[in-house]
């Protein structure tokens, strides 16, 4: 068998090495390639090193400037005071010198035209010629005079002059700082508009005007005030999106709404007591008898009654304010007296509600005291009894019961309210389900 030259250099023996020495020759590369990587990594680290160096050498400069010229600043106008300081230590003595002078020449027995020759001698005051022969060459300049006490005095006033100016323009600073400070009114009407278009909660309100009234500490009445004035300008401002509406349908449904979605909270809150609530009633008569300031004012007073009728139904204004302001007119006006007119007939209600109340009270207190006296040896209570006492005041009237068509009724036969089938549109009502078996 001939073996040729080529089969030689292909043997499998051979090839080893050779794959060998490649395989170690890329890792090689890898490895050059690795450093060159590392290398690369190092040099920008130590750029980056050499930047942070450089910038804190430039911080640290900038720093030591910085301090050196405040340093610098310091210095000079401590000098500078010294400076001063000294002139005037020099002044005082001066001046000191001066005055025991004049009071040795005083004691003395000099007279006055000495004492001016001497303070012309001795000051350059005086715009006088060196010819004293001639008394009329040497004259004082203006404001100066050859008597020191007549100086001083001029001092004095001149410096009492300074003082009441300074006390003017404090004064009149002051001024403009109080007038250019709004009122409680403006500031918590504002505010009040702005968070009924925010939308903002009545506990946010309430927060809000409670640290107005400690900043300004307003009366009583200026709060009644202001909380009247927004509510009437909201219940215009909701008249004025009526449209094809009418009033009674307004006040029913959007009024109503909002009253208990925002003011119920916040006039409860200010009208905890009978003169607050008297109080809120008299502005919002103050506020209706003036057209000029709310929009519709006519329309709230024609339905009146049933504002006045939602205040008292969401416990804003009780029965002896109602009472009290019907009783009391502000005026003889003619707003004030259909005021008066149109609320006539809910007045009456309250009224036989009142009577109604202390009549059921007079009856309990009979009954427990029959009871404490034929029951003396039980421990037990009356349920009937109990009932009563747990009995609330059912404030059920609404004011769909003041509408036309129950004019002819009375209040008190008006359990049932009929806004929703009146304002509202009735609710669909599903029909059950028909259910189908089919036998077999």
């Amino acid at each position: 068998m001939n073996i040729t030259k080529t089969d030689i250099c292909s043997s499998p023996v051979e090839l080893k090495p050779k794959q060998r020495k490649e395989r170690s020759f890329h890792s090689l590369i890898r490895e050059i390639k690795r450093l060159r990587d590392e290398n690369i990594n190092l040099r920008s680290s130590v750029a980056l090193l050499k930047n942070d160096i450089q910038d804190a050498t430039l911080s640290r400069k900038d720093t030591d400037a910085t301090h050196k010229r405040f340093y610098d600043e310091y210095m000079d106008k401590n000098a500078q005071l010294e400076m001063d300081l000294m002139d005037k230590e020099d002044e005082i003595k001066r001046l000191k010198q001066q005055i025991e002078d004049l009071q040795s020449q005083v004691n003395s027995g000099l007279t006055l035209h000495d004492a001016a020759y001497y303070k012309r001698k001795h000051s350059n005051v005086f715009g006088c010629y060196e010819f004293e022969e001639d008394v009329s060459d040497c004259q004082p300049t203006a404001r100066d005079t050859a008597l020191p006490e007549v100086d001083i005095k001029m001092d004095e006033m001149s410096e009492q002059k300074i003082s009441g100016y300074q006390q003017d323009n404090e004064e009149e600073s002051e001024e403009e700082e109080e007038e250019e400070e709004p009122p409680f009114e403006q500031v918590a009407t504002s505010y009040i508009h702005q968070a009924i278009l925010s939308k903002l909660s009545s506990a946010r309100v309430r927060l809000e005007l409670d640290d107005l009234i400690v900043k300004y500490e307003p009366t009583s009445e200026t709060v009644s005030a202001v909380l009247a004035d927004s509510f009437m300008q909201w219940i215009s401002s909701s008249l004025d999106l009526m449209n094809t509406q009418s009033a009674t349908k307004v006040f029913a449904t959007k009024i109503q709404t909002g009253i208990t979605n925002f003011w119920e909270a916040v006039l409860q809150y200010y009208t905890t007591e009978e003169e607050y609530q008297l109080q809120l009633l008299k502005q919002i008569e103050i506020l209706l008898l003036d057209s000029d300031k709310i929009k519709f004012s006519g329309i709230i007073v024609n339905h009146f009654d049933r504002l006045i009728l939602m205040l008292y139904k969401y416990h804003v204004v009780d029965d002896d304010a109602v009472l009290n302001w019907w009783n009391c007119s502000l005026s003889n006006n003619t707003i004030s007296k259909k005021m008066r007119t149109v609320t006539t007939r809910f007045v009456e209600w309250v009224q036989e509600e009142d009577e109604e109340e202390e009549e059921e009270e007079e009856e309990e207190e009979e009954e427990v005291e029959d009871d404490k006296e034929d029951s003396s040896s039980d421990t037990e209570p009356d349920e009937e009894v109990i009932d009563s006492l747990l009995k609330d005041h059912s404030r059920y009237c609404c004011i769909c019961h003041l509408d036309a068509s129950s004019q002819t009724k009375s209040l008190k036969n008006l359990d049932e309210c009929s806004c929703d089938s009146k304002y509202t549109t009735p609710s669909v009502i599903q029909k059950p389900k028909k259910s189908v078996t089919i036998s077999l």
